[in-house]
């Protein structure tokens, strides 16, 4: 890949950033502060994936909404993206794997995106998590860039 080439590469990313970063920090801030509104029927989506234990669904319902909101904050106004973005991709991720085992388990439940009954899980809700926590994930590769992690290498040693 010729340095015009890689120049292009590199400004797509930054354009593309520029509107999902935004987009996925607006939804999550959305659904965090709809959770916020509603902890307990957000606790019993949580229970009703039957992935993880009452403590554990406990401490997820009462964490997990705050975490959507500043990750969703720091998103849309790129506020420390060297950590939010990696935080958001293992989010996501989260998600993906969570949608992913209650379709394959022929759960018929909400999926607790924005604190409601809006609609059960769908492979809509899958892919999206997917896409999402792909496209975080490589950009936050291009968030740490290896003259970050030099100047955080000379600031170490010295």
């Amino acid at each position: 890949m010729g340095k015009s080439e890689r120049s292009i590469a590199v400004q797509c990313w930054t354009i593309t950033s520029w509107v999902v970063w935004p987009l996925v920090g607006a939804i999550l801030l959305y659904a965090g502060l709809r959770h916020e509104q509603n902890p307990f029927g957000f606790f019993q989506t949580i229970t009703a994936y039957r992935i993880v234990p009452i403590w554990l669904a406990t401490l997820t319902a009462g964490f997990l909404p705050f975490l959507e909101v500043v990750i969703g904050f720091c998103l849309i106004f790129r506020i420390l993206s060297n950590g939010t973005v990696p935080l958001a991709a293992v989010l996501t991720a989260a998600f993906f794997v969570v949608t992913m085992s209650a379709k394959v388990r022929n759960l018929n439940i909400d999926c607790g995106c924005f604190g409601g009954s809006e609609s059960p899980i769908s492979w809509f809700h899958v892919i999206g998590n997917l896409i999402a926590s792909i496209y975080l994930f490589a950009s936050s590769r291009r968030v740490v860039r290896p003259q970050t992690l030099a100047l955080a290498k000379i600031s170490i040693e010295s």
